[in-house]
């Protein structure tokens, strides 16, 4: 549990380098595939870095990198100064996401 906790612990920091660095530690947990908020970090990540990061065989799901490209679209529809359009425009379906926290620094819960 200290792992998760540590990992979420860089994502609301978003101290996306040291998540990167300790993502090999899947394999000492015996993860079997990447939670889907991790994926999600990855992408931010590779995106912000321009450097892949080697998932010893993991992958990212065809889902997540759908949601990703939907979600890019949607923001880049707005201009820089209209965050707050596009916070609107993506909660619904994309605020339980960590694409949705990295964006605009909160979540929401859908009931």
């Amino acid at each position: 549990m200290a792992f998760e906790y540590l990992m979420a612990w860089y994502m609301l920091t978003k101290q996306l380098d040291k998540f990167a660095q300790n993502l090999d530690r899947l394999d000492d947990f015996d993860y079997p595939d990447i939670p889907r908020h991790y994926q999600e970090a990855i992408l931010i990540y590779e995106v912000f870095t321009n450097k892949k990061i080697d998932l010893k065989g993991r992958q990212i799901s065809n889902r997540t990198l759908q949601r990703a490209r939907i979600f890019g679209n949607i923001v880049n529809r707005f201009s820089s100064s209209n965050r707050m359009q596009a916070a609107r425009a993506t909660a619904g379906d994309f605020g339980d996401t960590y694409f949705f926290y990295f964006n605009f620094g909160s979540v929401i819960i859908k009931r």
